[in-house]
């Protein structure tokens, strides 16, 4: 874990990818301002689809330009899990099952973080996302963006939407497990 840590630079910091990111840290503040303060979900869904947007654009720039960072992917999904908690947070009042869909993605993110742990201290090395938790981030902000902007959408639809996002949750986390233990194992068995 030290040989991957040892990799950063200072310069890995301020690449204009991860300036992107910082972006959507910032954004985090102006949501919750939005849904909870102004009770405006069409503002709330505007900031979080420029989130959203700036997600896209940062890891575009940062393979298109190869400014592929260790920085970068543990910034990545850390903007994504605070967004995706916050826009949980806001929907919590009106959406009781969202506190079991909140929930799991804390449950997960504890795992993500442990078996990431785990996977940077055998194979020295801080690995992206794969698919399957990028098209779980995609699900994730596509339905809560739907909750934010149709506040007076059908509950039934609305739990169906939430059913399903925690299902997406709990199929990445499984992937993802399997995944990071196979790589520590043979990792293992090689050295």
């Amino acid at each position: 874990m030290l040989k991957a840590l040892k990799n950063i630079k200072l310069k890995d910091f301020f690449s204009i990818p991860n300036l992107i990111t910082y972006l959507r840290f910032a954004l985090i503040p102006a949501i919750i301002w939005a849904y909870c303060t102004l009770e405006n979900g069409v503002l709330t869904a505007v900031f979080v689809a420029v989130s959203a947007l700036t997600d896209v654009v940062d890891g575009k720039i940062a393979r298109r330009f190869n400014q592929v960072t260790d920085v970068g992917k543990a910034l990545d999904p850390i903007a994504d899990k605070l967004t995706q908690a916050t826009m949980m947070y806001c929907l919590l009042s009106k959406y009781e099952l969202m506190l079991s869909v909140l929930i799991i993605l804390i449950v997960k993110e504890i795992f993500m973080v442990v078996t990431a742990l785990l996977e940077t201290k055998v194979t020295n090395q801080i690995n992206g996302a794969l698919w399957y938790s990028k098209a779980c981030t995609v699900f994730l902000y596509a339905v809560m963006l739907i909750l934010m902007f149709f506040p007076n959408i059908q509950l039934t639809i609305a739990n169906i939407l939430l059913i399903l996002s925690a299902v997406a949750m709990i199929v990445s986390t499984a992937l993802y497990g399997v995944y990071r233990f196979k790589r520590i194992f043979r990792t293992k068995e090689s050295k």
